[in-house]
């Protein structure tokens, strides 16, 4: 048994390597309208120290706890929930912003926080698009104002939305439009309509280093941490790097530069220390690595349902991407891909091997081949390509190794094979199941039917 077990462990570990090196699919769990039972837009994700999933759907919040849907009526449409450190949730969207709280039974409930603003700070409904907190202060981003909210302000740090600590919310304001809200490195960065971005440090708006390599043109989609000392600005075309030593903003060159070019950045999240997740408009999700390698990619092709992300989340090797019609769940962190029909991989995979930088499938079809040195784009998907005249079942394949060369081998049901590219060269015509190359003479080849062994005296080149 033990012997067993390492030898599946040998091909399941091949064939993860494999595999890695094109586009493939992975585990994942589509969500479809159908079964959430609301719009089919969702816009963030978040999840709380419970497990429990919330999503900004256009509709309400949805909440799942891994088997079940519910609904949390918000009356608006949500565009984004977040977590602060004391598992407590904040929401906003088109006209409200509050958070959620359990009612009696323990479900949780929609409580506005905008409706009961001294109207001297919000005349109308605002538009709520982003929510950030930094050190338990919740920051709520509109087109014209951001709201500080600091709901642990007293001596018993208590969450407190009584209208006097109501009245204590501060009002930041901008004669431009603020576009979008960030957090990184515990500081509160706004981007306005001009391009430009600014700390909000004292309540006050504070420059940042980065302006003078803004344009108007060029509106910041993300931010992230590079490394120690560097930061990932993500464009709608592009990625840069800002080195915080240098005080230098580079283009990041990666394999991906013309997939994100045509297909538009939306989001763009950091998975571990070497990898990051980009959402984008028109192609689904890429995951590169800070080589700027193509690890994945995930699309209406493979995987999602939609081909536009517009959030993400990544915690424990499982990944939520929020799209505008509906939800999927993937494992990113597993090793394990797939390749499937849409690959022209067909049906019971009976044996696989690689060999002189091509891999080999075989099927009750025939033998299919990827030639893995043409695979340069990684951005599109890769099809195998069936050899001619090979419909016969072929049960298994077998290196056989001499001084100067590796031949293959395959055994059909019509015949044993050498496999050379894109045909087939015949041996004999006897049906075969199996075959092996000799461990105590090299030069035997040890082939198996449903009646007979036999052996093959292969002559070797000297």
């Amino acid at each position: 048994m033990k012997k067993i077990f390492i030898f599946l462990s040998f091909i399941l570990l091949s064939f993860i390597t494999y595999t890695q090196e094109f586009i493939s699919s992975a585990y994942h769990k589509n969500f479809e309208v159908k079964e959430y039972d609301a719009q089919p837009q969702n816009w963030e994700v978040i999840q709380d120290n419970r497990g429990i999933m919330y999503f900004a759907n256009t509709e309400c919040v949805l909440e799942y706890d891994g088997t079940n849907w519910r609904k949390i009526k918000t009356n608006f449409a949500v565009r984004s929930v977040v977590l602060d450190s004391k598992n407590r949730i904040y929401v906003c969207g088109t006209g409200d912003f509050g958070y959620l709280t359990p009612d009696k039974i323990g479900e949780m409930k929609y409580i506005s926080i905008s409706s009961r603003i001294d109207t001297s700070k919000l005349k109308t409904p605002p538009d709520v698009w982003s929510i950030k907190i930094k050190n338990n202060e919740i920051y709520f981003q509109t087109p014209k104002k951001i709201f500080k909210f600091s709901p642990y302000s007293n001596k018993d740090s208590i969450f407190d939305d009584s209208k006097e600590n109501l009245d204590k919310i501060k009002v930041f304001k901008t004669k431009k439009e603020f576009i979008n809200i960030f957090y990184k490195k515990n500081k509160i960065i706004v981007l306005e309509d001009d391009g430009y971005l600014s700390y909000l440090e004292n309540d006050k708006l504070i420059e940042t280093p980065y302006n003078k390599f803004f344009t108007k043109k060029e509106k910041i989609k993300d931010l992230n941490k590079f490394d120690n000392n560097k930061l990932l600005f993500a464009f709608s075309e592009k990625l840069m790097i800002y080195d915080e030593i240098k005080d230098t903003l580079l283009n990041f060159k990666t394999d991906a530069d013309d997939f994100l070019k045509k297909n538009l950045i939306y989001s763009c999240k950091r998975i571990s220390n070497n990898k990051f997740s980009i959402g984008t408009r028109n192609g689904g999700v890429i995951i590169i690595n800070k080589n700027g390698k193509v690890l994945d990619i995930f699309n209406k092709e493979n995987i999602l349902k939609d081909n536009t992300c517009f959030n993400q989340m990544h915690k424990d090797g499982i990944s939520w991407f929020t799209l505008n019609i509906g939800i999927s769940k993937i494992e990113t962190g597993s090793a394990f891909r797939f390749l499937g029909e849409k690959n022209n991989v067909g049906s019971p995979i009976l044996s696989i091997i690689k060999h002189k930088k091509i891999l080999y499938i075989s099927s009750f079809a025939g033998i299919s081949y990827l030639e893995m040195d043409k695979i340069k784009d990684k951005t599109k998907e890769i099809k195998f390509i069936e050899i001619p005249n090979t419909i016969q079942p072929v049960w298994d394949f077998q290196k056989f190794y001499t001084k100067k060369d590796t031949i293959l081998f395959a055994a059909k049901t019509d015949g044993l094979f050498i496999v050379k590219k894109d045909k087939l060269e015949k041996i004999s015509s006897d049906s075969y199941i199996t075959i092996k190359q000799s461990l105590l003479d090299t030069n035997k080849l040890f082939t198996g039917s449903r009646k007979r062994i036999e052996c093959f005296s292969i002559k070797k080149e000297k």
